[in-house]
């Protein structure tokens, strides 16, 4: 019986016993494979979270860089809470937030894999120190056998994760394994601190003033008197240069609110004024500049571009770094802008093309190395000139004016004379000798300039060899010089070109002058070599020790060509009182080179020689010319007082008086020591198809007792000797009508401008003469002023017409 029993089944108890132990096994075995695949996935999760918080926060960083965090409207995304009320604002961003410019900037379409940027995510992070905190992630429709699921984060989960009564962050790992009820899955990074408050900076605001002085005024935002005064912060103007690279600090407001200590700094109170460039004042060029840091052993360099930034920070509190954008400028000449417009005119500097823009006399001051100290450590390839252009008309008494000066220094801190600026030569430092630069004046007027000096004297001192100045106008000059050469445009030129200039008066009240007091004077050029003039004139009175005339003192081997000289005449009525009268009177013009004395007025005063156009000529050429001005020197002539070069197409009209003396043979066959003189040259080389107005130099006989015999003569075009074809314009009626038109239709009569009123009056400013235009001159646009007259010109009674 007892073998029966071990050969029977398990009974029920037994068997249901096994099931029970097996249910328990099983039951247990589940718990822990949920367990696991639930800390896998939020392992998972944690990892895409880290991805994705490092993605954001380094395109963060580099959006705030960059100002792109200074967001319109605070834009920052959803704002968020903190239970410290010290902390500044925190927000967060959500994966759905697809329209968020700053979800953009953080997490932009390439920073990260699809299956982390598939997921759903918040990002929390303080804008005010571009910090991302935390980054919650958890995928929507994660299932396995054992159900384990993620979730789609809304704007209702962050106060949730966040909240203080359930860690879900740090240390809360069983909790984001078992997220809320539903038992989702989140992963998490971060745990990066919200950075407590401070002074919360904004960016100075600044505006750079490029005219007389190169100067920066700055406006601090975070200054104020009130109850909301920050403090403890600095200020600084950070200087550039963008070929030197050197950087330049200076310090507008320190840590205790005071402005430290520096010439070139003024203001208080969060409004201040940093000048860099001034030549109105000592030291306060910009080649004074020393850099606080230089890359390599090169300094500021005078004439480079220079970029001008403000930063406000603490190094006492917690704050932000608060920076303005930066601005470019140019550190001697105008602004830089772009070279060429469509009009093809230039507006401003352009270093890369060479070219300095001039708006204003500080820049033009500034061509010359004397000045600026131009070119410093850079006259090779980092730095060169090779032209610059005149933006804007300029005037010599508007920035004295503006400035309150009425000096300029030099670099060296030599000073001008008063009420004075200095002639530039244009050349860079250490290299005296000269710069070829052009000058393009586009049609701009140069007024009221002044210059008192020794050397070579002018709007410009010097020009060298492969100069050229253009499309200019000069107004109201007076230009003197105790040694050198002097002219309204320039003292001394040599191998230059000159086209389409003229100098002039704006009016009779106001005498443009040029005197050199040892030296060769021109109403344009004192002294000219090698040069080439073109389309160019002068109106102006001219007195020299050596040669003067009205447009050159003195030529060498240099072409002019449709250019002119004009002269100034008087036209009131003569005052014969106390006088005695001529018989006939000697004067009989409404319009004259005689004053109300009776007394000769010379436009054109030389030591040596004197000529309306020309004062001496060697070699060279004159084509298409003519001047109007009236010529007084040892030796003298109405178009030039001596020439050996060739001169053709050309006229005078101007009364001549020479100083020495030759023997003539008078028209009654007496003979008779005479004045060196001739009515359009006393000597002259090869000359053809020129004219002269003969009536102007009517002499009259005396005996040798002085007193009045019949009979005169008039001047002889080449001093005592006819020569060459030289003709009278007045020969005849005839001959006059053919060469200025039919009086009695002004239809061929060009446009004038006149200083004298007679001329105004009685020609309705026209000009009854031939310009250089009619004499066969090509005429353009830019230079309208020689198909016109500026200046006056003699008008004998018999041929006016009202």
């Amino acid at each position: 019986m007892t073998r029966n029993r071990k050969n029977s089944g398990f009974t029920l108890a037994e068997v249901l016993i096994v099931v029970a132990i097996t249910v328990i096994l099983m039951g247990v075995a589940f718990v822990g494979v949920q367990s696991y695949q639930r800390s896998s996935t939020r392992l998972e999760f944690d990892g895409i979270a880290k991805e994705i918080f490092i993605a954001a926060q380094n395109h963060l960083t580099a959006a705030e860089s960059q100002g792109y965090l200074k967001i319109e409207n605070n834009q920052f995304g959803h704002l968020g809470t903190l239970s410290d009320s010290d902390k500044e604002d925190i927000y967060y961003i959500l994966a759905s937030d697809t329209e968020s410019e700053i979800k953009n900037l953080m997490l932009p379409n390439y920073a990260l894999d699809s299956m982390a940027m598939g997921g759903s995510y918040i990002i929390r992070y303080q804008p005010s120190s571009a910090t991302v905190l935390d980054v919650f992630y958890s995928r929507p429709g994660r299932s396995s056998l054992l159900t384990v699921t993620g979730k789609t984060l809304t704007g209702a989960d962050y106060p949730t994760l966040m909240s203080d009564t359930v860690n879900y962050r740090r240390g809360g790992e069983r909790n984001r394994q078992n997220y809320n009820e539903e038992n989702v899955v989140v992963g998490w990074y971060g745990g990066v601190d919200a950075i407590p408050k401070g002074i919360r900076l904004q960016a100075p605001s600044f505006e750079v003033i490029n005219a007389e002085k190169l100067h920066v005024k700055v406006t601090d935002p975070n200054y104020s008197t009130g109850s909301d005064a920050l403090s403890g912060y600095t200020v600084k103007l950070i200087l550039v240069g963008k070929i030197s690279k050197a950087e330049k600090y200076y310090t507008l407001r320190d840590k205790d609110g005071m402005t430290p200590v520096d010439a070139r700094v003024s203001g208080k109170d969060g409004s201040y004024d940093v000048i860099l460039d001034d030549i109105t004042n000592e030291k306060m060029h910009f080649g004074d500049i020393t850099a606080d840091y230089k890359p390599t052993t090169v300094d500021f360099i005078p004439g480079e571009d220079v970029t001008i930034k403000l930063v406000a920070y603490s190094t006492e509190d917690l704050s932000n770094i608060a920076m303005s954008a930066e601005k470019t400028t140019n550190s001697l000449f105008a602004d830089p802008v772009p070279y060429k417009i469509t009009d093809m005119a230039v507006r401003g500097t352009d270093i890369g093309n060479k070219l300095a823009g001039i708006s204003n006399i500080r820049h033009l001051q500034n061509l010359d190395a004397a000045v600026s100290n131009l070119g410093k450590n850079g006259s090779g390839d980092s730095f060169t000139l090779q032209k610059a252009a005149q933006t804007e008309n300029l005037d010599w008494e508007s920035f004295q004016t503006a400035t309150g000066k009425t000096r300029v220094y030099s670099f060296a801190n030599s000073q001008s004379e008063d009420k004075c600026c200095f002639p530039v030569t244009p050349h860079y430092a250490g290299e005296p000798a000269g710069l070829a630069l052009a000058y393009d004046g586009q049609g701009h007027e140069i007024s009221k300039v002044k210059v008192d000096c020794s050397g070579s004297a002018g709007l410009f001192g010097t020009l060298a060899a492969g100069s050229s100045v253009s499309n200019l106008r000069l107004i109201d000059f007076d230009i003197k010089t105790s040694s050198g050469n002097a002219g309204a445009l320039v003292g001394t030129a040599n191998g230059t070109t000159i086209t389409n200039v003229l100098a002039h008066n704006s009016a009779a009240g106001y005498t443009a002058n040029v005197t050199a007091s040892s030296g060769d004077a021109g109403g344009l050029i004192g002294s000219a070599a090698n040069c080439i003039v073109n389309k160019s004139a002068a109106a102006l009175t001219v007195t020299g020790s050596g040669s003067a005339g009205g447009l050159i003192g003195s030529a060498s081997a240099t072409s002019v060509s449709a250019s002119y000289s004009g002269g100034h005449t008087y036209s009131d009525n003569p005052d014969y009182t106390g006088m005695t009268q001529p018989s006939p009177a000697r004067n009989p013009y409404p319009v004259r080179y005689y004053n109300d004395k009776n007394e000769p007025i010379y436009n054109v005063t030389g030591g040596t020689t004197a000529g309306g156009l020309i004062g001496s000529m060697t070699g060279g050429s004159a084509e298409y010319c003519y001047s109007t001005c009236s010529a007084t020197g040892a030796t003298a002539g109405g178009f030039v007082g001596t020439a050996t070069g060739s001169i053709s197409n050309s006229y005078c009209t101007g009364l001549v008086h020479g100083a020495g003396t030759e023997s003539i043979t008078t028209t009654d066959g007496k003979t008779k020591n005479i004045p060196t003189d001739g009515a359009f040259a006393y000597s002259i080389g090869t000359v053809s198809d020129c004219q002269y107005f003969e009536i102007i130099n009517e002499r009259w006989d005396t005996d040798n007792s002085g007193k009045k015999v019949p009979g005169y003569y008039y001047l002889t075009a080449l001093g005592k000797n006819e020569g060459g074809s030289i003709t009278k314009l007045d020969q005849s009626w005839s001959t006059y009508q053919a060469f200025s038109g039919d009086p009695t239709s002004t239809t061929a009569w060009k446009d004038a401008h006149p200083y004298d009123s007679g001329l105004t009056r009685n020609y309705q400013n026209k000009y009854n003469l031939k310009t250089v235009a009619q004499l066969g001159a090509e005429v353009d646009a830019k230079s309208d002023f020689v198909a016109a007259h500026y200046g006056d010109w003699p008008a004998p009674e018999e041929f006016i017409f009202n």
